[in-house]
């Protein structure tokens, strides 16, 4: 996520530094689109939260996330801004865990405090993945867990997911 986005530099020649530093790096341009984006839902029904990882420039990913699930105000929508811009793209690509760990946080939000959906989180509900790499942490016991108990599980609580990748 450190390097420019193509054509400035291809991802196959991706290291850990741009190619340029006058240009954006793909970091850069995650976060603003991103934060362009949580100011266009303000004052729509829409609640918002988010994840980071790796947390330690390796595989380690948190079942809490940075900014709480809440209704996207102002002030949610700076705080989200807030976190992106604290932090700094590192490390490798802890896909399936990261997924784990969200979905369990939306199910749990969706399920909170009260016996029938729809109630913490109601109506449609998502996980955005946004990623510039392929899964680089998870062993095969994990990626089976994700595909065979993590998703159904996600699936039937209205939890669907969307992929992006970052700029090339």
């Amino acid at each position: 996520m450190l390097c420019n986005a193509p054509p400035v530099q291809p991802s196959a020649d991706c290291g850990i530094e741009p190619a340029d530093a006058s240009m954006p790096s793909k970091w850069d341009i995650t976060v603003d689109s991103l934060g362009q984006t949580f100011d266009g839902l303000v004052g729509r029904n829409v609640n918002a939260a988010l994840s980071f990882f790796s947390l330690d420039g390796e595989c380690a990913t948190d079942s809490s996330p940075a900014v709480a699930l809440s209704r996207l105000t102002h002030a949610h929508a700076s705080a989200l801004g807030d976190a992106l811009g604290s932090e700094t793209a590192e490390g490798r690509t802890p896909i399936a865990s990261a997924l784990i760990n969200a979905y369990q946080y939306m199910h749990w939000e969706a399920l909170a405090g009260c016996p029938v959906e729809p109630c913490g989180a109601p109506g449609n509900r998502f996980v955005v993945l946004l990623t510039d790499g392929a899964e680089s942490c998870a062993n095969a016991e994990e990626q089976q867990r994700l595909l065979t108990e993590t998703v159904p599980d996600a699936l039937r609580a209205n939890i669907r997911t969307f992929v992006i990748g970052a700029p090339g």
